[in-house]
C-alpha cells in the first residue's frame, strides 16, 4: 500500500462517512396493479389510507398540502393504480412520484402538469476500487450520482449496490485522493483506480499559534473555507457548521431572529454541569462568532483533539479557529453581494374545528352520564358555521364558527442580507474593507426582528523582508425586538369558537372565558428592545530572524455595550359581543432599562521553529506565553 493510501486509511478514521446503500428487489409497475375502490365524499387522506389497505404503498405528504382539499367520490372496478392517481391528481391538482414502495405526495406548480413519475426498477453494479500502484483501498466512499445511494468498499476494496436504471454516473471518493465520476452505461462491473490528491495533502491547516501542512497533520483538524459558506443564506456562522464538520453538532432552541440559542459541541458534552462550547478564536483572539459577518469569513478550522492543547484547559471542549478576508494581490476589486430570502412558518400543528370539538365534548358528557354542553341544534349550526352566538349558561357565549389562531398568529417572514467590499494588494501592503447589513422579519405577529450593521478593515504591511505586520478593526452594532408578552401559551389552549375580535368593532380584540386574547398579548402587550455593540481589535508582529526561526507578538482588544429595555404596555380587554371595556392587563405601564459593559484584553507572545530534514522528518516546536484579562460591569 503507498504512503498516500496509508495517509488516507489514517485519516478515515476521523472524517469516517456514514452511507449505506439503499437496494430494492425488482418492482411490479402501478400499470399493473389492479384495485376495486367504492368511496363517498371522502377526504384525501381517507383515500390514501383505502389504498394502503389494499395494496402495499405507503403515502408521504406534507399535512398541509391535502388539508384544503375537496372530497372525492371514487368508484372504479378493476383500475390500475396509475389511473386511480391520475384521476385524484387532476381533482386534486396534486403529483404523485413511486420510489419503491413509498408514493410521495406533493402539489403539482409545474408548467409541463406532470402527474405521475415512476421510478425504474433498481440493477446491481459491483467492482473494485485499487489506488494508482493497484493496491486495494478499503473505505472508499461509492454513490448514485443525483441520489443518495451509495456504499463504502469492504476491506478487500470491493463494493456492490443497486441502482435506480436512469442513473448514469458512479462517484468514488477518499480522503487524500481526487474524487472521481464515471459513466456506468449499460456496465455492471466498474472497476475505478483514484488518484492521490498531492495538492490536499500539501493543503495548509491553521493550528494553534501556527500552521502546518495536511499530510503531516497528526491530530483531527477539519475546514471550511468561504467557498462553501458564500453560497448559503447566513445569518450566523454558526449555522454554516451544520451538517458540515465530522463530529461537530450545532443545535438550536429558537427561530427568534437574532436570539436563535445556537449551541456548538465538538465530539459530545465534556462536562454535566458546565459549559460545553468550544472555544473560539477571531484572527487569534477570542471572540464571539454570532456577531460576525459570514461574507468576512476566510476559512473555519475546528480542532477536535490534542491539536487544541496549546490553548490549555479552554480548549477541553474543542477550538474554533476563524481567519478572515484579506486582500488579494493585483488591481482592486469590488464586491457587492445581495439577498432576499422569504420565510414560511412550518407546520405548528392541526387545530381541531369547532364541529369535531363540540362534537368530543358530547361524546365525554354522555361517557360521564352527564347532560351534554351542545343540543343537537347547536351542534348542526356550528357545523356550517352560522357564525350565531350559543349562549352557555353558567359558562360563557360561544360563537358557530371556527377561527384557526395558529394561522393568525403566524405570518411570512423575510430576510435581507447586503454587503460591499474592496480589496486588494502590492508588495508591500494589503487591504481589505467590508460593510455588512442584515435585517430579519420573524414569523411572529407584533414585533418580531432583527438589524445588525457590520463594518471591518484587516490591513497588512510587509515593510521589508522577513517582517509582516497584520492589522484588524472591526465594530457591529445589532439591534433585536420581540414581544413583551408572547401569546403562544395560549394559542395551544385556546378553543377554536372563540372569536379574535369583538362583534360590534372588529378592530377591537375580544376577551372571553378568561383567556387573554394571545394576538393582542403580542401585538398590544408591549416590546423588549436589546443593542449589542462590539469593537473588535488586535495587531499582530511576526519577525523570522533566521530560516525557519520566527518570533511573533499580538496584542488584541474587545469592547462590547449592552442596552436593554423591556417595556410591558398597558391593555384592556374587551367584551366578546359589546366591546366594553371589561379590565386591563400590565396597569399601570411598567418598563426596565439596563447597561453592561465589558472589555476583554490579551497579550500573546511565541516563538516557533519549523524544519524539515532529509526531505522525509518534520520538526515544528512552539514556546510562548499569554496574559489574559477581562473585566464586566
Amino acid at each position: 500500500m503507498s504512503k498516500y493510501a496509508l495517509i488516507g486509511c489514517l485519516l478515515q478514521a476521523f472524517f469516517y462517512p456514514f452511507l449505506f446503500a439503499e437496494s430494492t428487489k425488482g418492482q411490479k409497475s402501478i400499470e399493473n396493479i389492479f384495485v376495486t375502490i367504492e368511496l363517498n365524499e371522502s377526504k384525501l387522506k381517507e383515500v390514501f389510507t383505502k389504498i394502503e389497505k389494499l395494496t402495499d404503498f405507503r403515502f408521504a405528504y406534507k399535512k398541509g398540502e391535502i388539508r384544503n382539499k375537496e372530497s372525492l367520490s371514487i368508484h372504479a372496478r378493476y383500475i390500475s393504480i396509475g389511473n386511480l392517481l391520475r384521476q385524484i391528481a387532476r381533482e386534486t391538482n396534486l403529483k404523485f412520484k413511486r420510489v419503491n414502495e413509498i408514493i410521495h405526495v406533493t402539489e403539482n406548480n409545474s408548467i409541463q402538469y406532470i402527474v405521475m413519475e415512476e421510478q425504474l426498477p433498481d440493477r446491481p453494479v459491483r467492482g473494485k476500487v485499487t489506488d494508482e500502484n493497484g493496491e486495494e483501498l478499503p473505505g472508499v466512499n461509492v454513490f448514485a450520482k443525483g441520489t443518495t445511494i451509495g456504499t463504502i468498499t469492504d476491506s478487500h476494496g470491493d463494493y456492490m449496490l443497486e441502482i435506480p436504471d436512469d442513473v448514469s454516473t458512479l462517484v468514488f471518493s477518499y480522503v487524500g485522493y481526487i474524487t472521481e465520476e464515471v459513466e456506468i452505461a449499460a456496465r455492471s462491473v466498474v472497476d475505478m483506480s483514484l488518484t492521490p490528491d498531492v495538492e490536499t495533502l500539501s493543503e495548509i491547516v491553521v493550528v494553534g499559534y501556527g500552521t502546518t501542512r495536511r499530510e503531516v497533520l497528526s491530530g483531527a483538524v477539519d475546514m471550511l473555507d468561504y467557498e462553501t459558506l458564500q453560497d448559503l443564506p447566513l445569518t450566523n456562522p454558526i449555522a454554516g457548521l451544520q451538517g458540515r464538520i465530522a463530529g461537530t453538532v450545532v443545535t438550536r432552541t429558537s427561530g427568534r431572529p437574532g436570539e436563535e440559542g445556537f449551541n456548538i459541541q465538538i465530539r459530545g458534552a465534556s462536562t454535566v454541569n458546565g459549559n460545553s462550547n468550544p472555544l473560539i478564536i477571531i484572527d487569534g483572539v477570542p471572540g464571539a462568532m454570532s456577531d460576525l459577518n459570514p461574507n468576512d469569513i476566510e476559512s473555519m478550522n475546528v480542532l477536535k483533539d490534542a491539536s487544541a492543547a496549546i490553548y490549555g484547559a479552554r480548549a477541553s471542549n474543542g477550538v474554533i479557529l476563524i481567519t478572515t478576508k484579506k486582500g488579494k494581490s493585483g488591481k482592486p476589486r469590488v464586491n457587492v453581494n445581495s439577498s432576499y430570502t422569504l420565510r414560511r412558518p412550518g407546520e405548528y400543528f392541526e387545530q381541531l374545528d369547532s364541529y369535531r370539538v363540540a362534537l368530543m365534548d358530547r361524546e365525554a358528557a354522555q361517557n360521564a352520564g352527564i347532560t351534554p354542553t351542545f343540543t343537537d341544534q347547536q351542534i348542526e349550526a356550528i357545523r356550517n358555521r352560522t357564525g350565531e352566538p350559543i349562549v352557555i349558561p353558567g359558562f360563557a357565549t360561544v360563537f358557530a364558527d371556527t377561527w384557526d389562531y395558529t394561522d393568525l398568529a403566524f405570518n411570512n417572514g423575510s430576510q435581507q442580507n447586503h454587503d460591499i467590499n474592496i480589496s486588494g494588494a502590492t508588495d508591500k501592503f494589503s487591504y481589505r474593507a467590508s460593510l455588512g447589513y442584515l435585517k430579519e422579519n420573524g414569523i411572529f405577529t407584533g414585533p418580531d426582528d432583527n438589524q445588525r450593521l457590520n463594518t471591518r478593515l484587516n490591513l497588512g504591511f510587509n515593510p521589508v523582508e522577513g517582517l509582516n505586520i497584520d492589522t484588524r478593526l472591526a465594530i457591529s452594532r445589532q439591534r433585536t425586538r420581540q414581544a413583551n408578552q408572547e401569546g403562544l401559551g395560549q394559542i395551544n389552549r385556546i378553543f377554536p369558537w372563540m372569536r379574535p375580535f369583538t362583534v360590534d368593532d372588529p378592530t377591537k380584540y375580544a376577551t372571553a372565558q378568561g383567556y387573554q386574547n394571545p394576538l393582542q398579548r403580542q401585538e398590544e402587550g408591549g416590546t423588549n428592545t436589546n443593542w449589542d455593540t462590539r469593537v473588535e481589535s488586535n495587531m499582530k508582529i511576526d519577525y523570522e530572524i533566521i530560516e525557519n526561526l520566527t518570533i511573533s507578538t499580538q496584542v488584541g482588544a474587545n469592547l462590547r455595550f449592552q442596552d436593554f429595555r423591556q417595556f410591558a404596555r398597558t391593555f384592556s380587554f374587551y367584551d366578546e359581543v359589546t366591546a366594553e371595556v371589561q379590565g386591563l392587563a400590565n396597569s399601570p405601564n411598567r418598563g426596565t432599562e439596563g447597561f453592561s459593559r465589558e472589555v476583554y484584553s490579551t497579550r500573546i507572545g511565541y516563538v516557533n521553529y519549523s524544519n524539515t530534514f532529509m526531505d522525509k522528518h518534520d520538526l515544528s516546536v512552539t514556546l510562548g506565553a499569554s496574559h489574559e484579562q477581562n473585566d464586566v460591569r
